[in-house]
């Protein structure tokens, strides 16, 4: 995300709950809010978690009964896009 433009809207694949990240967010959690890990890092802390698909995010209510795994564990696809 170098030169990213905030914030990042993300939506829950089952609930449409929306989550926002600020640069301030991520400057709170990562040191390089530009970097491409601090948006994921983020989500993380939120409780968010990404589904089997890689366009699957769900937010903390509806993850627990998803089958997910951490935003931030390396996978062979593209990242996680916020919505546009």
């Amino acid at each position: 995300m170098p030169n990213s433009d905030y914030p990042f809207v993300f939506e829950c694949t089952t609930c449409d709950q929306e989550t926002t990240v600020t640069r301030e967010d991520a400057l709170g959690l990562y040191p390089d809010p530009e970097s491409t890990n601090a948006a994921r890092v983020v989500l993380e802390q939120r409780g968010w978690m990404r589904g089997t698909s890689e366009d699957m995010l769900f937010c903390p209510a509806c993850a627990g009964g998803q089958p997910s795994s951490p935003i931030d564990q390396p996978r062979d696809s593209a990242p996680i896009k916020p919505m546009e």
